[in-house]
């Protein structure tokens, strides 16, 4: 019998772990929500919509995307997004920063950020080689 009491109790040790486990799970993500609003104000006072504006964007898109999913009570995925927005606002940060420290500008900054976002080789337009790409590169530098 003793062993027998013994597997009752792991199990229902068990059982409550998981159940606190899931229940962290789906509570919804405030502090991750709060966080990557307040990484979001940080990058605009930092100057990143002018010297990061593709990041900033990305950061406010995964906001959005956060926001939508809290209200339909999915909250890993809100979750999922809250971080990867703080994540792009923390990226846009460090790219206004430096630029700010390198001097710079709004165009220079846009297509830095281009390059890092997808990899495509762009020609400077001042050099006179234009810019090409894809449709989703002419889009990134139009958000600028």
């Amino acid at each position: 019998m003793p062993a027998f009491r013994s597997i009752v109790i792991l199990c229902t040790a068990l059982l409550a772990t998981l159940l606190m486990a899931a229940a962290c799970e789906t509570a919804p993500p405030v502090q991750e929500m709060s966080d990557a609003r307040q990484a979001i104000a940080v990058a605009r006072e930092a100057g990143a919509a002018d010297l990061a504006a593709v990041e900033l964007k990305a950061a406010e898109e995964f906001l959005q995307s956060a926001e939508r999913k809290l209200n339909e009570r999915n909250y890993p995925q809100a979750r999922r997004d809250a971080m990867h927005a703080k994540i792009k606002a923390l990226n846009a940060i460090q790219l206004s920063e430096s630029g700010k420290e390198n001097g710079t500008d709004r165009r220079v900054g846009c297509l830095v950020a281009a390059r890092a976002a997808h990899g495509s080789r762009i020609r400077d337009h001042r050099t006179g080689g234009g810019l090409r790409g894809s449709k989703s590169l002419h889009d990134a530098l139009t958000a600028c």
